[in-house]
């Protein structure tokens, strides 16, 4: 039976959580009474709120992360559930287990306690919009606006994000255009779909989830020639990859955008190719109801244009440009066709100066000729295309032309040529048969696949005509006898400092205020300087792919590092001088960790506790008996610090696991794509995000909603299982295919993008998916999580006993600016936390966004 005590403070929080509104306050200020070698700590609120009270010293530096969590009925320990006044016990010792309280006389330490957790946004570090990545495209608008398709990296080669950013005739950042303008009303980007999760805020709706494509077909786009119109319209070939869900060749159509970054209600226009692996490069029709397409390749089983392509080489439906074929043919199409129509080469070369081995750029001067660049032909093919037949007009002889364009002021024709080392070249007109000027590029380029090709733009409107270069991304204007540079948009007295760059993994040595990239950089936070480093020995950072690295930092400071495709190696650094620290117990000391037992596993994730012990994610080798029921099973197993095997499979699962992290209890967080309940998407995105297998909005027909959001879950130190029919917790793996969670004190949805899920022979007709790229979620001194959610662009906050405190950010693209409680985010795919702020990697924007973490109310006092 419940005391009056107990029932009189029950009522009065029942009470204060009918009425919420205001920011909550304490009624009863924080006390601090020492008893014995202990510190008594009590407070109270006027309303339920989130809570955090830490120990501080005489520095400022926390030294015990004492509790924190949601007062309520979920309150976690040490935490009295359903009350608002709290009294909790400090042992007088630090989060390592030291005893500090009676350390010296000199010591002083006082209690902070913090209430209604409000983050606010503090800064951006290394954004710079104007630093592209590698240029896929170029277009120059009538007003001489630089239209630059650019890619930045990912794991895998074909997986890279295509961004859209505007400069000035003068090489000025004006803009970013895709991803979108968070401030574009809904009726101007009716084709994106966005969506808007219950209570929370618009976000973009994901066509591809594995090139994070927010516009259909965009993905991961190869190289080509986009063209402007008079009236604001940016069009060029997109790729819809499919038919699976995976980054590969796909339909190629006509995409129509507007040059503001709106999207009409269907973006898409007329088919050029069922299947290719190469956006054509566009040219317009003097009155611009005409476009012109050249360039595309097509798969070689069976040949010509249209052909649905399925390569028998390899199982990717050729997902790389060796499976494929070039197309001898130039296309046109108005821009409410169905499909395009052939206009040059197949049946319709009627002689032999018509014939066509490989068109790759086409352009048209002022009375409507088409020029062709024939790479392997040799030559730029002048024709009438006016007729029903093209008939000839001329033919430039010029080696490995790559890229044409025309002067409609002058007739000058500008041909960008070569294999490895390229020049420009300008004809006075077509009826020139030796260059006016011939300009070499300094420097060798490396030689070109067939889907990277260089290119060029003509800016004609200015005062002098000018050649936009995407290779190297230069401008050079024709001074009539020479070409001339003046601009360089990689030079960053143009372009000004890099970005920061696709970030995929981040973790933090709070206590000596140091934040470290999966890409080889560390931030000193206090001082705000930056470094790259190497590591021991002066050897270089051991991975190029920013999205095959996981790390961690233990309490000690010493730096972790695991290695996907590099076997069971775990290399441990120490955190100052980045020396090499090796497992001695390893079956390989000389490499620093490569752990026994483990030869043929792979080690995906690695985490260390207070005590130094190691948690390993493996991903199972092959003769696991397991791992043939599910793509990539995984466990979790511990080690000692010296590298000693203490328990293997602490937490033993059936699929693909990844971002362990501990905390200072030595509980085991883990991702898992899997969710409580019967939907296949968190509950405040249910009806508002498709969860079904099929999607007709997705460019591949394939729903990725149900393949990137699975769940944070919480095991306690003596681990636990993920299997089919294990008992425990019923949970949603993929459509349509259950698993049970056992052993764990708690399952919380809503992180993405989490790692990909395949079932082919229990659940036959599932969809296979291999997300490589997991996120990085994040957990502080408290045991509190940091999960990004990359479907909504926001990140939340867990407390340690699984309920949410807040979400965190919302959409925005590379010119949104942070204010106050709007911290705009594209895409976050890792955070890293530390007492006063949390650091959040906003992978579209190639930029690291800091928050700091603010409350509503606090409140020190000293403990005396």
């Amino acid at each position: 039976m419940r005391t009056a005590a107990a029932i009189s403070s029950l009522l009065c929080f029942l009470l204060a959580a009918a009425c919420p509104g205001a920011p909550p306050a304490f009624t009863q200020a924080p006390a601090a009474a020492r008893d014995g070698g202990r510190v008594v700590v009590s407070f109270a609120l006027n309303q339920p709120a989130d809570v955090a009270v830490s120990i501080v010293d005489a520095r400022g530096n926390v030294v015990r992360h004492l509790a924190a969590g949601l007062l309520g009925p979920g309150a976690p320990p040490p935490f009295a559930k359903n009350a608002l006044a709290q009294t909790l016990t400090w042992d007088g010792k630090d989060d390592g287990g030291k005893a500090v309280l009676d350390s010296s006389p000199a010591a002083v330490f006082t209690v902070r306690v913090q209430a209604g957790l409000a983050p606010r946004f503090d800064a951006f570090i290394g954004s710079n919009p104007s630093d592209v990545g590698g240029v896929r495209s170029l277009a120059v608008g009538p007003d001489g606006e630089l239209y630059v398709f650019h890619a930045f990296g990912a794991i895998h080669p074909n997986d890279s994000t295509t961004g859209i950013a505007v400069f000035s005739r003068q090489g000025k950042y004006l803009r970013t255009i895709m991803p979108w303008p968070a401030d574009l009303p809904d009726a101007r980007i009716a084709g994106l779909h966005p969506l808007t999760p219950a209570g929370g805020r618009r976000s973009p709706y994901i066509f591809q989830f594995e090139t994070r494509s927010y516009l259909p077909g965009l993905g991961d786009l190869p190289g080509h020639r986009a063209v402007v119109t008079r009236d604001g319209r940016l069009a060029f070939v997109g790729i819809a990859e499919g038919p699976r869900p995976f980054a590969q060749p796909g339909q190629a159509r006509l995409t129509v955008i507007g040059t503001d970054g709106s999207v009409p209600a269907d973006p898409r226009g007329p088919i050029i190719a069922a299947q290719s692996d190469a956006a054509a490069s566009l040219a317009l029709s003097p009155d611009e109801k005409k476009i012109y397409a050249a360039g595309v390749r097509a798969g070689t089983h069976p040949t010509g244009p249209g052909s649905q392509f399925v390569c028998d080489v390899c199982d990717h439906g050729g997902a790389t440009w060796e499976h494929t074929t070039r197309l001898p043919y130039v296309y046109r199409m108005r821009w409410t066709d169905d499909e395009a129509e052939l206009v040059l080469g197949g049946a319709r070369k009627t002689e032999p100066d018509m014939a066509l081995t490989e068109p790759v750029s086409v352009a048209l001067d002022a009375a409507g000729n088409l020029y062709v660049a024939d790479l392997a032909g040799g030559k730029v093919l002048v024709v009438d295309p006016s007729q029903r037949d093209a008939t000839h007009v001329a033919t430039i002889r010029i080696d490995d032309p790559v890229s044409v364009e025309v002067s409609r002021r002058t007739g000058a024709v500008y041909v960008l040529a070569g294999r490895k080392q390229l020049r420009l070249v300008k004809y006075a007109s077509f009826k020139d048969a030796e260059p006016a000027i011939s300009f070499e590029l300094p420097g060798a380029s490396r030689e070109y696949p067939p889907t990277r090709r260089p290119l060029i733009a003509l800016d004609d409107g200015g005062e002098v005509p000018a050649v936009w270069l995407n290779w190297p991304l230069v401008r050079l204007e024709d001074r009539g006898d020479r070409f001339v540079q003046t601009c360089d948009l990689r030079d960053p007295a143009t372009a000004g400092p890099p970005a920061i760059g696709v970030v995929m993994e981040l973790c933090m040595d709070s206590p000596r205020r140091t934040l470290y990239l999966g890409n080889g950089g560390r931030l000193d936070t206090a001082t705000g300087r930056w470094e790259k480093f190497q590591l021991s020995k002066g050897t270089k950072w051991p991975s190029a792919s920013p999205g095959s690295v996981a790390s961690a930092i233990g309490l000690d400071g010493n730096y972790y590092l695991s290695l996907g495709s590099r076997g069971a190696y775990v290399y441990r650094h120490d955190g100052g001088t980045l020396k090499e620290v090796p497992f001695t117990a390893s079956d390989d000391p000389r490499r620093g960790g490569r752990l026994a037992g483990y030869a043929r596993d792979w080690a995906r994730g690695v985490a260390a506790d207070a005590a130094g012990n190691v948690y390993v994610v493996f991903k199972r080798s092959d003769g696991d008996g397991r791992s043939d029921a599910f793509h990539k099973a995984q466990v979790v197993s511990k080690f000692a610090p010296d590298g000693r095997l203490l328990v293997r499979n602490l937490i033993d699962s059936q699929m693909t696991l990844d971002s362990v992290r501990v905390d200072y209890a030595g509980n085991v967080y883990v991702v898992a794509g899997l969710r409580p309940g019967e939907h296949t998407v968190p509950a405040d995105l249910v009806g508002r995000a498709p969860e079904g297998r099929d999607d007709p909005r997705s460019v591949n027909g394939v729903n990725g909603y149900p393949l990137i959001y699975g769940s944070v879950i919480r095991f306690p130190p003596s681990g636990g299982t993920i299997h089919q029919d294990a008992g425990g917790v019923r949970c949603n793996f993929g459509p349509g295919f259950a698993i049970d969670v056992k052993g764990a004190d708690w399952i919380f949805p809503g992180v993405s993008v989490a790692p990909g899920w395949a079932a082919p022979k229990l659940a036959p007709g599932t969809v296979i998916s291999c997300v490589c790229e997991s996120p990085g979620i994040a957990v502080d001194g408290f045991g509190r999580v940091f999960l990004p959610d990359a479907g909504c662009n926001r990140v939340g906050v867990v407390d340690a006993g699984g309920n949410r405190i807040a979400w965190v950010g919302q959409y925005g693209n590379a010119d949104a600016r942070g204010d106050g409680a709007k911290i705009p985010l594209a895409w976050p795919q890792a955070v890293a936390v530390d007492d006063a702020s949390a650091y959040i990697s906003d992978v579209l924007n190639r930029r690291l966004v800091r928050v700091r973490l603010d409350y509503a109310a606090s409140a020190d006092c000293r403990v005396k």
